[in-house]
């Protein structure tokens, strides 16, 4: 019995000064205390009146009185708590970390980042919870608190891990070296990839540790990619679709299945999926959302030019062919404002190049309203083409999900013909936010 008081009462003094029954003073050493249940009688002198010992300072359960342990009050020893580690509720812990993607060392900026734990030094039934903003690096820190047991959470995007954590005061917790049990899951999204054939955003996928699964399109309306976007419950089995640039899309937005996958993709994203789409897949974008943006050329027309002057649209902008690519010529590249202060802090700097390795993508005149862009660029071919700037990338809302779309090809983490970390910079931090 003597062993289970002294619990009580250092459990009363970890986390409050202890007082009289009135709240006038604390117990002094060397106090008696009565056995009596009789509040109020001659005996009871601190309004504690179930323990028949006298304390003292040892701390040793041995000795054959107890008087209160003033350098101890702080302190809790409970057993299966941190393994019966020392609680001390006077002093807070901290908790330092990265966010991240699957692949160690690839960080992810803005991330939300919350975190709650249960202590025994808060009130029965309360938590202590905290929110914070990673930054353009991914780091997050947490400040100021309690011991306990408890869980930390980052989310970007439609992207979401839970890390646990145990926090010892005057302790740090460091989840800043990147693991599988701290990052995003390698699977935490589904993933779906209509495959192109001018650019390959599952490389990227690949890179960052992700998980996909892959559809395949060709110059036949029935390929596995046409087939997806014409089945609305297959899709809805992803949260994120990511569709490629690339020709065959002409195929698979023809006759009837046009209707079909334009009213697939709407429903998709208005019920709360993100798409990222690029480059000549503008069509689904401009079929699902024609508000969204503005293209140069008449935006219904499939008709490919090269001119800005003439009628048919949509536009192409300037770069080498795929003859003249394949005989080494280097690509035509823009000076690309990168317009959102977030992507630029995560890319660190304001402006990049931006390659472009063939001569058909299309160009963007403007994003109508409800349309940010991130990424802008002049664009002259110096024949006679000046569409003066315009946007690379835009991102816009519909219904409870999100589109992102980039004119400029991201084949270009690959071969663009100069250096590429930027492009990916900027890919990483789209994929990101979908």
């Amino acid at each position: 019995m003597r062993t289970s008081w002294a619990v009580a009462i250092l459990f009363v003094c970890a986390c409050s000064s202890p007082t009289t029954g009135s709240g006038s003073s604390a117990i002094d050493a060397g106090t008696k205390v009565d056995t009596s249940l009789t509040a109020g009688d001659a005996k009871d002198t601190v309004g504690v009146q179930t323990l028949d010992a006298v304390l003292d300072t040892t701390d040793d359960d041995a000795a054959a009185t107890d008087t209160p342990d003033v350098p101890d009050v702080q302190s809790l020893d409970i057993p299966g708590f941190f393994d019966d580690t020392t609680v001390v509720c006077g002093t807070t812990g901290q908790i330092i970390g990265v966010a991240c993607a699957p692949k160690a060392g690839i960080s992810v900026a803005f991330a939300s980042v919350s975190l709650q734990v249960d202590s025994p030094c808060l009130t029965s039934g309360t938590s202590y919870q905290a929110t914070t903003t990673a930054d353009a690096k991914g780091a997050y820190s947490f400040n100021g608190v309690p011991p306990g047991t408890g869980t930390v959470t980052v989310v970007k995007g439609s992207f979401q891990t839970a890390i646990p954590v145990n926090v010892v005061g005057g302790q740090k917790v460091d989840l800043t070296l990147p693991s599988s049990d701290r990052c995003f899951k390698s699977s935490a999204v589904n993933i779906a990839v209509v495959k192109g054939n001018a650019d390959q955003i599952e490389t990227l996928l690949d890179g960052l540790g992700f998980t996909h699964t892959d559809f395949a399109t060709s110059s036949s309306a029935t390929s596995a990619g046409a087939k997806f976007l014409g089945d609305l419950t297959a899709m809805n089995g992803y949260d994120v679709i990511f569709i490629d640039c690339g020709s065959n899309i002409d195929n698979m937005m023809a006759g009837a299945a046009k209707a079909t996958i334009t009213s697939n993709i709407q429903a998709f994203v208005n019920a709360g999926h993100s798409l990222y789409a690029s480059d000549w897949a503008w069509q689904i974008v401009q079929a699902a959302f024609p508000a969204a943006v503005d293209y140069f050329g008449v935006d219904a027309s499939l008709t490919k030019s090269a001119s800005k002057s003439t009628t048919a649209g949509p536009r192409q902008g300037p770069g080498p062919t795929t003859t003249q690519k394949k005989a080494g010529a280097p690509p035509f590249t823009m000076n690309g404002d990168i317009v959102d202060a977030n992507l630029a802090a995560a890319v660190g700097k304001a402006s990049t190049t931006i390659y472009e390795d063939l001569s058909e993508w299309v160009v963007m005149a403007a994003a109508n309203t409800g349309t940010t862009v991130e990424v802008q660029a002049a664009v002259n071919d110096g024949k006679g083409n000046d569409w003066g700037v315009v946007p690379l990338v835009v991102r816009f809302g519909a219904g409870k999900g999100h589109v992102v779309y980039t004119s400029f090809h991201n084949i270009a983490v690959k071969d663009a013909g100069g250096p590429v970390a930027d492009i990916q910079a900027i890919l990483t931090y789209l994929v990101f936010t979908l």
